[in-house]
């Protein structure tokens, strides 16, 4: 929340200093792209923040759909191993 707030603090910082009529300094000339840069950056998190709070919680759910694990001597069927044999 904090990093995408200061995301969008320097993107309307850059802006108003791209957009400002001071031109006689060649670095403002780099507010206009610094802001885009930051406000693209700051949409991303924004659009991605459901998505990566809906897989943080379903990573976090205990599986419980999940077979008990069992040893190798176990996994083997005696059916197959017969007919192999």
């Amino acid at each position: 929340m904090k990093l995408r707030n200061t995301l969008l603090v320097i993107s309307l910082i850059g802006f108003a200093v791209g957009f400002s009529d001071i031109q006689d300094n060649m670095l403002f000339w780099l507010g206009r792209p610094i802001g885009a840069i930051f406000a693209i950056v700051y949409f991303l998190f924004v659009f991605l923040e459901k998505p990566f709070a809906g897989y943080d919680a379903e990573q976090l759910r205990p599986v419980s759909n999940a077979p008990a694990k069992t040893s190798h001597k176990e996994k083997r069927n005696p059916a197959l191993t017969g007919a192999l044999s």
